[in-house]
């Protein structure tokens, strides 16, 4: 039995419309009737996405009739250039289109709101690492439902993504064989860490009430989120420039590449880093510090390294409650241990971090790929909490294992 049986039919004084008729392959995922069909205009003109989200997501009928473990799936339109628009009506045909949601269109609030009656409910997340931040910020508004969530990578540099093990990226595979591996995908949980950053008086103290962000993947400080921040500048400035996976990839190498050229702040002398308490000794020559909940980094890069039983650190994991600190001297020691021909610096490991900016100078910072000038303040960071996410086990069937040479291919790289 196919996946979908598809025709054209005219109705009275209406123009052709393409019909698809889902099968019952995805019941488990599904919520509402078992077997549906939904109608569009055959040219596939923008899918009407404003006017059937917002019709969707109202319905809240839909979600009454239960059956094991139902989806409700997040697309971010604007990621993986028209991927995420390609997403919608798949995804839609595939499932009850009341399940797939733009999230541009209206946020993750009201349809989390309306999906929290439904029992055993597991949530996929198409876009970038920012995109899943966004659903799970909004997840923190409720203490007692904490359905699991599912990445398929539209972004960028993907990394929490390739940690569960979804992939580097989607590259237009089949979504049956996916939402099969969702359906069946096992639960993992992830450390999440509260950076609250304080401003200092005249006398270096901190003051005030904090700015505060919550952090998944990595932080760092230094030439790193520099690129970052020149990446995002640009895009924001050229956004044609930047509105595919491999454009973003080719312009981080380019600044990155501009950065082993410029003289870069020397970061070992213009912060000092506490780790639960304690004082860590920075080596010299430090072109970056970066503050890991991931064992990929960047697109892919393994900072931190396999531990050994006689180095005096834990074998890092994502629910372990502790945050692994490396350092680096510059872009050109990034570009080699992407290419795994050099290793980060090891800091140490701890679970309660402080931040003391020494000097009046401000220095770029970036918080899970989303970069700023930081002014001279004090930055704590401590654990909050986890979150449950599902991670694929490895199968030809999953984006996952599609990376062939992309882990040692430059134009990957995160600088």
């Amino acid at each position: 039995i196919s996946l979908l049986c598809s025709g054209t039919h005219t109705d009275a004084g209406a123009v052709n419309k393409h019909v698809v008729w889902a099968t019952q392959e995805h019941k488990r995922l599904m919520v509402g009737k078992k077997c549906w069909r939904t109608e569009y205009e055959a040219d596939l003109d923008e899918y009407e996405i404003e006017e059937e989200n917002q019709k969707l997501t109202n319905s809240t009928e839909r979600f009454k009739d239960l059956e094991a473990t139902p989806l409700l799936v997040f697309v971010n339109s604007k990621s993986g250039g028209q991927q995420g628009h390609f997403l919608i009506r798949k995804l839609r045909s595939l499932l009850n289109p009341s399940q797939v949601i733009d999230i541009n269109l209206q946020g993750p609030g009201p349809a989390l709101s309306t999906f929290r009656s439904v029992r055993n409910g597991r949530i996929l997340v198409c876009g970038g690492d920012g995109t899943v931040g966004w659903v799970l910020s909004v997840l923190d508004q409720y203490d007692d439902w904490k359905p699991p969530v599912s990445v398929l990578p539209l972004g960028t540099g993907n990394d929490l993504a390739r940690t569960l093990n979804w992939g580097a990226g989607y590259a237009e595979e089949k979504l049956s064989p996916i939402l099969k591996q969702i359906e069946h995908a096992h639960i993992r949980h992830l450390d999440r860490w509260r950076i609250s950053s304080y401003n200092l008086d005249s006398e270096g103290n901190a003051i005030g009430e904090p700015r505060v962000l919550i952090m998944n993947n990595y932080f760092s400080i230094g030439v790193d989120a520099n690129v970052a921040l020149a990446f995002h500048n640009l895009r924001n400035e050229i956004p044609a420039l930047c509105s595919t996976r491999l454009g973003n990839k080719f312009w981080y190498l380019v600044n990155g590449v501009k950065s082993m050229f410029e003289k870069i702040p020397m970061i070992d002398q213009l912060i000092g880093v506490e780790i639960d308490g304690k004082e860590c000794v920075l080596s010299e020559n430090i072109g970056a510090i970066i503050f890991l909940n991931l064992p990929s980094y960047g697109g892919g890069a393994d900072l931190w390294g396999k531990s050994k039983e006689d180095d005096g650190f834990q074998t890092p994991a994502i629910d372990d409650r502790m945050l692994e600190l490396v350092a680096v001297t510059g872009s050109f020691q990034l570009g080699k241990i992407q290419v795994k021909m050099d290793k980060a610096i090891r800091l140490g490991q701890g679970s309660s971090i402080k931040i003391r900016f020494l000097k009046n100078q401000a220095l770029p910072v970036q918080n899970d790929g989303e970069p700023w000038l930081q002014q001279p303040c004090e930055i704590h960071i401590q654990h909050i909490g986890q979150a449950r996410l599902l991670s694929a086990d490895p199968s030809p069937l999953s984006p996952a294992f599609e990376e062939s040479e992309e882990s040692t291919d430059l134009s990957n790289s995160f600088f």
